[in-house]
């Protein structure tokens, strides 16, 4: 819309076996190694299974019942000491769980991972931004740049770069019209060819993206807009509207289309502008109001 487990190494001065090393040194767990156990104490012959270990308190501690009991240690100890290994792979399927993300796998984590990503970093390690995500993710005024908190500080900078570049995370549960760009990504620096083209990758949702004058009275109809400006938002439009329109999408509610640089009356490379994907009214070319769109700022360089 993938973890790993990380093995913990073992305590200093023991040994893990794993089972495959067990079977070749000829030790089956639960019972004493061969030849070896009786010279480690009278309890050591025995090699029976016990849930409490042997007199190995950490394999004891383990509750695994992989060692034999043994009565002065001697060569049992080795079936102590892979108790305990069990006892670690415990551990370490515990610390592979990681952290518990702020957003709801899918669109919505993906598009901020891919826009947003130190935003995300920030407000993960700001426990008041943690809290108020999910109040930001509810909210469900019209216009999103409302949603966002009027204090300054982690939570703020997330919202405003959500509300920016990743618009669909506040309609998760409703049928609101939504776009996203999905490449490029927010703060890419991109080299332009003597085509003058850049491309852009775009999904929709809740959406049907057909030609102007065709939606008849679908409120959820309209087609799209890419728009890439500088200060100066009129200065690469080939319409007052957009520099290239999109007027159908894929199956899956995605479209491949670009922006086309030879429009530009000033050449912008060399800097920071905005690049956004936009969706029209449904009849007419204007953009609803408010605004569906998103915007990712990306850096233009000319090859």
């Amino acid at each position: 819309m993938r973890r790993r487990l990380a093995w913990l190494l073992p305590l200093t001065g023991l040994v893990v076996l794993s089972s495959s090393c067990r079977s070749i040194l000829g030790i089956t767990p639960g019972k004493e190694a061969p030849d070896s156990g009786s010279a480690g104490g009278s309890g050591g012959s025995s090699g029976e299974i016990s849930s409490s270990g042997g007199s190995d308190t950490t394999a004891g501690a383990s509750g695994k019942g992989s060692g034999g009991k043994s009565g002065t240690g001697g060569a049992n100890t080795t079936g102590g000491q892979n108790s305990n290994g069990g006892t670690n792979s415990a551990q370490a399927g515990e610390a592979g769980a990681g952290p518990v993300s702020l957003l709801p796998e899918g669109a919505c984590a993906d598009c901020m991972a891919r826009n947003c990503s130190a935003q995300v970093t920030a407000c993960q390690a700001d426990s008041a931004c943690s809290a108020g995500v999910p109040d930001w993710l509810g909210c469900t005024e019209p216009d999103a740049g409302t949603c966002v908190t009027s204090d300054a500080g982690a939570l703020q900078d997330f919202e405003n770069c959500g509300v920016q570049s990743c618009d669909l995370c506040q309609h998760l549960n409703d049928n609101t019209p939504t776009i996203e760009i999905l490449a490029p990504a927010n703060g890419a620096e991109i080299g332009v060819d003597s085509t003058n083209l850049v491309e852009v990758a775009v999904r929709i949702n809740h959406l049907t993206v057909k030609p102007t004058g065709t939606c008849g009275t679908d409120l959820n109809c309209g087609h799209i807009h890419l728009n890439v400006d500088d200060e100066d938002s009129n200065n690469c439009r080939a319409t007052p509207f957009y520099n290239q329109v999109i007027f159908s999408v894929g199956p899956d509610n995605e479209a491949d289309s670009s922006v086309n640089l030879s429009f530009c009356k000033v050449a912008i490379f060399g800097k920071q502008v905005a690049l956004t994907a936009s969706l029209s009214d449904h009849a007419s070319h204007a953009d609803r109001v408010p605004a569906i769109k998103s915007t990712v700022m990306v850096t233009l360089n000319k090859l």
